[in-house]
């Protein structure tokens, strides 16, 4: 499996905006050294990555910046979603209906990941729960920040206090609980 480099940008600027500067560099230090030149260096948005330097990244992320807990990857995520879309779609997305949003977000995955499928359920104007299934090589770190992205885009959407609850997660698999006010 792979991930595209605007992956992998925005969460190293995403850093820098969330943490201060000289946060992504931080991260970038606490990379293996194999990985930390590629990391230095220009990556291209439209590039493949393996998944591995993206999972690599949200863990380094988790050590320099969270010192262990996942706070960080989630806050990194938010911001990252919240920079991701901030330009044209921060206009159009509080106009979205939650059904519209939730099948954007949907066809937005493989933007970002070239496998998985993202699914919506019981969702309602304030709850709803999310699946995102075959994928393979995430951890973690990297399920927080994807629910911090989602947490980010419910916000852009209107939404506010949001929340978003592992449920369940593997290499595979995530399942969250999302939850906000209106």
């Amino acid at each position: 499996m792979e991930v595209r480099g605007t992956a992998l940008r925005s969460v190293l600027i995403a850093c820098d905006e969330e943490f201060g500067a000289g946060s992504a560099a931080r991260v970038i230090d606490a990379l293996a050294p194999e990985l930390r030149e590629s990391m230095r260096g220009a990556i291209l948005s439209a590039s493949w990555h393996p998944v591995a330097e993206q999972a690599a990244l949200h863990e380094a992320v988790r050590v320099a910046l969270g010192h262990g807990s996942l706070d960080a990857n989630r806050r990194v995520g938010r911001r990252a979603a919240i920079d991701d879309f901030n330009g044209v779609y921060r206009v159009f997305l509080p106009l979205f209906t939650w059904d519209l949003l939730w099948t954007t977000l949907s066809r937005a995955w493989l933007r970002y990941n070239s496998a998985g499928t993202v699914e919506f359920a019981d969702h309602s104007d304030v709850a709803a729960t999310v699946t995102i299934r075959g994928v393979s090589g995430y951890t973690e770190a990297m399920w927080h920040a994807v629910n911090g992205r989602v947490c980010g885009i419910i916000e852009l959407a209107g939404g506010r206090d949001v929340r978003a609850r592992i449920t369940r997660w593997s290499a595979v698999r995530c399942d969250s609980a999302l939850e906000w006010k209106r």
